[in-house]
């Protein structure tokens, strides 16, 4: 292996190993999911989605995507999370701006995660 490419192959092994710690342990959507079912579980209406409080982050309307950072859920061990989630056609994110404090319901809808319902807190 000529001494670039061992260089270049160190250099690239210590960058993957520095983002390493920070990756590990982060919520991904599917532990989001999991924790929305224990959410509805707990729930005396298990049928419905929750809705949870979050804050936005960034609207995109052009793409109907939403990111928000919603609070942590102690009932269903869920942490502070910062998500970015398309959002169903009935969801008018023209309505909204960053930094609104909101309830955000989401659906697990044939393998697509998005958000179903969006409203001003309350």
């Amino acid at each position: 292996m000529s001494t670039l490419k061992l260089r270049s192959a160190i250099v690239l092994a210590l960058a993957l190993a520095a983002t390493a710690p920070a990756l590990a342990g982060r919520p991904t959507v599917f532990d989001f999911m999991e924790y929305e079912r224990k959410l509805r579980e707990a729930s005396p209406t298990p049928h419905l989605h929750p809705w949870l409080a979050a804050t936005i982050k960034n609207i995109s309307v052009s793409k109907r995507r939403l990111t928000f950072v919603h609070a942590p859920t102690t009932s269903a061990g869920m942490p502070t999370m910062t998500m970015t989630l398309d959002t169903a056609p009935s969801v008018h994110l023209g309505d909204f701006r960053v930094g609104d404090l909101v309830d955000v319901q989401i659906d697990n809808h044939s393998d697509r995660v998005w958000i179903i319902g969006l409203r001003q807190r309350r």
